[in-house]
């Protein structure tokens, strides 16, 4: 895997990462 694959990969995971928390947060004042 070359060093740019894992960085698109990282990034892949990380903006996941931020969507599920951001949901997370968001759910109790959708749900309230």
């Amino acid at each position: 895997m070359t060093a740019r694959a894992a960085f698109a990969f990282v990034d892949t995971l990380r903006d996941a990462a931020v969507r599920d928390l951001a949901w997370l947060l968001a759910s109790p004042s959708l749900l309230a």
